[in-house]
C-alpha cells in the first residue's frame, strides 16, 4: 500500500495531474457522493425548532444540512461560493416537492461579503466551514456579517475545528487511505486518500490534498484531486470573534449534546446570541 500511495504522490508532484481548488469541478460531485455525515442534523433541527424561520446557512454545499431543514418546514437561505456545489444543490432541490422548493432560497457568494436585505433567526456555519477562511480579519468579517444579519435574539451556531499547539504531529510523507466507497449508480469503487502537509505560516494551518481514485466495473482507474489550505482556530480566538462581532457567547461545547468543552477536544460547537 505504501508503494501505491507513493506512486500516486509522484504523479501529483510531476505536474501531470492538475489539482483544482477544493469543491470545484469533479471534486464537487465526489464530495456530494461521499459526504454522508448526519450526526449534527438533530442538533441543527433542535435549534431551528427553538428559533424558527428564517434560517441562513453559510457554506451550504450540496444541501446536506439545508435540505433536511427545508423538508422539516423551515424557510432556509443557502449561501455557497462554489458554482459546482451550488449546481448540484439546485439539481437536488429540483427533485423535491413544490412546498420544499418554495421554502428555499439559494445564493452564490462569498460569506465574507455577506450583504442581504433579510434578517434571520438562526445562522449556521456547519462542519468546519470556518477552517476555509484564512486569517483573523476574514473570520471577523464573517462573524460581524452574521451578527448584522441576525434579528435581536437570533443565534449563530458554528462547528469549529480547534488548534491545539501541544498536538503538533508530523505529516505522513505520502497519501493515506482514509475511505472506500462503492458507487452503486455507476458500479464503481472509490478509494479516498488524504495527504496532509503543514504550512509554514504565522497561523496554524495545513495543506490538505484529497485524492479520489475511481475504479470502474472494467477495472479502469481514474484519479481526481482537490486541494485546499485549512486554518485551525484557537479557542481563545473563537471567543474573541464572538465578542468582537457584538455577539453574546451562549456556550462552547465539545459535542452536540452540549457537554462542556475540554482542553484536549479537537473540535467545538460554538453558540452565540445577538443581544435583544
Amino acid at each position: 500500500m505504501a508503494a501505491f500511495t507513493y506512486l500516486i504522490q509522484k504523479v501529483i508532484d510531476s505536474g501531470k495531474c492538475r489539482v483544482p481548488p477544493d469543491y470545484h469541478g469533479p471534486g464537487a460531485e465526489i464530495y456530494d457522493l461521499v459526504q454522508t455525515w448526519q450526526d449534527d442534523l438533530p442538533y441543527y433541527l433542535t435549534w431551528a425548532e427553538r428559533q424558527g424561520s428564517p434560517i441562513l446557512e453559510l457554506g451550504a454545499g450540496t444541501g446536506r444540512v439545508l435540505l433536511p431543514l427545508a423538508r422539516a418546514g423551515y424557510r432556509v437561505t443557502g449561501l455557497e461560493a462554489s458554482p459546482d456545489m451550488l449546481s448540484i444543490l439546485e439539481r437536488k432541490l429540483s427533485g423535491e416537492p413544490a412546498d420544499v422548493r418554495s421554502r428555499v432560497t439559494l445564493l452564490r457568494g462569498d460569506m465574507r461579503d455577506l450583504c442581504l436585505n433579510s434578517r434571520f433567526c438562526l445562522i449556521l456555519l456547519p462542519l468546519h466551514t470556518l477552517s476555509h477562511l484564512l486569517g483573523y480579519q476574514d473570520r471577523l468579517r464573517v462573524f460581524r456579517a452574521a451578527a448584522g444579519h441576525l434579528v435581536p435574539g437570533g443565534v449563530l451556531v458554528a462547528d469549529v475545528e480547534l488548534y491545539r499547539p501541544e498536538e503538533t504531529r508530523a505529516a505522513p510523507p505520502a497519501p493515506v487511505l482514509t475511505g472506500v466507497h462503492y458507487d452503486a449508480q455507476r458500479d464503481s469503487l472509490l478509494l479516498i486518500l488524504t495527504h496532509e502537509r503543514p504550512v509554514q505560516a504565522p497561523r496554524p494551518a495545513r495543506h490538505l490534498e484529497l485524492l479520489y481514485l475511481t475504479v470502474d466495473a472494467e477495472g479502469k482507474a481514474s484519479l481526481t484531486t482537490t486541494a485546499c489550505i485549512e486554518e485551525l482556530t484557537p479557542v481563545e480566538e473563537l471567543r474573541r470573534l464572538m465578542e468582537e462581532a457584538g455577539l453574546k457567547p451562549v456556550g462552547l461545547y465539545r459535542n452536540y449534546a452540549e457537554e462542556d468543552l475540554r482542553e484536549e477536544d479537537p473540535t467545538a460547537v460554538a453558540v452565540a446570541r445577538k443581544p435583544r
